[in-house]
């Protein structure tokens, strides 16, 4: 991990607060190699939406700087701003700020393009191979947005480039998105072939035959467009067998095969938000789940509005986003019944109504959570909780 010594912390925070620094040759050329270093320290401790502002602000720095310059090489400044647009780009796709990474990955993309036209030669292999990556990174991002007939686009541009077994599964993937189902099999045996070792394939194969099957056979009730098939069924089950040997790495991609295949399945959608929520802990990646699943309906797999408005505030809650969170957890609270539910619900509302420091719903939160005390701790919750209220709720009296 590249280390940044004091001063040069010191520089990046005066950058980070807005302060000008001087217009001295030797004031200013460093500042795009401390910011790609302080990127990429953060990407390795997993502040991957840190990591991106650096690896961004080194793009913007290299063009400041360098604007005019022409040259060619693994050290010219056009080449070094494209691969810093690249990681900016990858740490949003890893962070699943899929519209926030789409523009960053076509400006890398047309930065590149132009930098290939100057630089020929010897330069031709090594700019193509980044090319290919960046159209299957944008085709990622593409079918994750919501675009997946874009994505398959992307992907087919990176195959120009030459086969790659990854690059092969993100095309397969986005076909499969569009119902494309045999072509997306060709894809996946491809990738399978080109690189034995790798398990993903496998899976996706067998939800597109089951796919192809159910289609062939008119299955009415698969779904149209095989939202309850055999296959999708299948997959679910398996996912939630995984989880419960604590495979959480394997029922995850399981359920990305069931959102591939059936993306108007709601459960498929909820199913995964729920794995990430309260078994990997990725909040950002549980809300687009559940925000997805909203669009697309739960109910009629017997999940309530109230229960995916609760699970959507949890989400927000571990993201930070307090009042947000507050507004669905009031939803969820209103349609309710289960007391030790409400105990849950009202407390979460006491902790986002103290973050925002909104002392009128504070008390009120903990009021409605003390008055189902008792059911909440005879089903085992908490006691440290019910005294944290009441220790609020005895300072609000004096």
């Amino acid at each position: 991990m590249a280390v940044l010594n004091t001063d040069e912390r010191a520089l990046l925070a005066r950058l980070d607060a807005g302060e000008r620094p001087g217009n001295t040759p030797r004031s200013t050329r460093p500042i795009p190699t401390l910011y790609w270093k302080r990127g990429g320290a953060r990407r390795e401790v997993g502040d991957v939406a840190g990591a991106a502002s650096d690896f961004l602000a080194a793009s913007r720095w290299l063009a400041r700087l360098y604007g005019d310059d022409v040259s060619c090489g693994g050290g010219a400044p056009g080449w070094l701003s494209v691969q810093a647009l690249g990681s900016a780009g990858e740490c949003m796709l890893l962070a699943r700020r899929y519209e926030s990474a789409i523009p960053i990955f076509r400006d890398a993309i047309s930065q590149l393009e132009s930098y290939l036209a100057r630089c020929g030669g010897a330069e031709v292999e090594r700019t193509l191979q980044s090319l290919g990556w960046l159209h299957a990174s944008l085709s990622e991002c593409l079918r994750e947005g919501g675009d997946p007939t874009a994505a398959v686009a992307e992907a087919e541009r990176a195959l120009t480039v030459g086969e790659s077994a990854g690059w092969l599964v993100t095309l397969g993937l986005a076909l499969q998105r569009i119902g494309r189902h045999s072509e997306a099999i060709v894809a996946f045996e491809r990738a399978s072939s080109l690189d034995p070792s790798l398990q993903t394939p496998s899976g996706h194969i067998d939800v597109s035959r089951r796919a192809i099957a159910d289609d062939q056979t008119g299955n009415e009730d698969s779904g149209m467009s095989n939202m309850e098939g055999q296959g999708v069924r299948a997959m679910l089950d398996q996912a939630e067998a995984r989880e419960e040997e604590g495979d959480l790495a394997g029922a995850e991609s399981l359920l990305d095969s069931v959102v591939a295949a059936a993306p108007e399945l709601g459960l498929g959608w909820y199913r995964r938000g729920m794995l990430r929520l309260f078994e990997l802990e990725d909040y950002g990646g549980a809300l687009q789940d559940f925000t997805r699943a909203g669009k697309v309906g739960v109910e009629e797999h017997g999940i309530p509005l109230g229960q995916l408005h609760m699970v959507m505030g949890e989400s927000l809650f571990g993201l930070d986003r307090y009042e947000e969170a507050a507004t669905h957890l009031r939803e969820a609270a209103r349609s309710e019944e289960d007391p030790v539910l409400q105990a849950e619900l009202y407390y979460r509302l006491a902790e986002c109504a103290d973050e925002l420091g909104d002392q009128d719903e504070l008390y009120s939160a903990i009021r409605a959570f003390l008055d189902r005390s008792d059911a909440f701790l005879e089903s085992g919750g908490d006691e440290s909780q019910v005294t944290w209220a009441r220790e609020q709720l005895a300072e609000s009296s004096q």
